[in-house]
């Protein structure tokens, strides 16, 4: 579960289509351009990326830390 102002933040790098690095519970890291918050079919809560090859939907339990990799982002790293 995330707080208010984590959810906030996300909601800033959506609209302001920040470039994101995401590290994973399985140590994956992604990177990408946040666009929306949304649902995934089994109903979880999701931070929707555009990527090179595509769209992904990365469920928000997933993440551990978010940096910003855009200048002038809002924050610099959210951890959860």
């Amino acid at each position: 579960m995330i707080s208010c102002d984590q959810h906030d933040l996300l909601e800033l790098a959506c609209m302001h289509s920040y470039r994101l690095q995401l590290s994973l519970v399985s140590g994956a890291v992604i990177e990408g351009v946040a666009y929306n918050t949304g649902y995934d079919e089994r109903r979880w809560e999701c931070l929707e990326l555009r990527l090179e090859g595509g769209n992904k939907q990365v469920p928000l339990e997933d993440i551990v830390i978010i940096k910003a990799l855009s200048d002038g982002a809002a924050f610099a790293v959210i951890r959860f």
